[in-house]
């Protein structure tokens, strides 16, 4: 199981749709999606206590939905990217999750770059 409360690269995945890397700096990648609908999967995740927020750094124009489980179900979390430079967003989550579940993020539209993320 992977322990989601240490930084992730947004580039380590078990599998994804319509997604492409960017080089941050030397062996340094992130994921960027090539269109809207374009998702990473990340295989059982394991929330050892109730998690309640995440921590996104994001570029691009459009959002990234967090989803448990199936990507087609609702988003527990939803954060909004804009412009051409990273930043860290957190995004409080519509409830508290625990226990392992499979992990999804979704992106809105083409661009958009997830360089990392974690649970808190």
């Amino acid at each position: 199981s992977l322990n989601p409360y240490t930084i992730h690269s947004g580039s380590e995945m078990f599998t994804c749709a319509d997604v492409w890397y960017e080089e941050i700096s030397l062996g340094k990648m992130a994921v960027k999606s090539l269109k809207s609908g374009a998702w990473t999967y990340i295989k059982s995740v394991e929330f050892s206590k109730e998690t309640e927020s995440f921590t996104l750094k994001i570029k691009g124009d459009g959002c990234i939905g967090i989803y448990l489980d199936n990507e087609n179900s609702q988003p527990i979390g939803v954060v909004e990217a804009f412009g051409d430079k990273y930043m860290e967003v957190s995004v409080m989550l519509k409830e508290k999750i625990s226990g392992i579940h499979d992990l999804y993020f979704a992106f809105s539209s083409e661009n958009i770059c997830l360089e990392s993320w974690q649970a808190k």
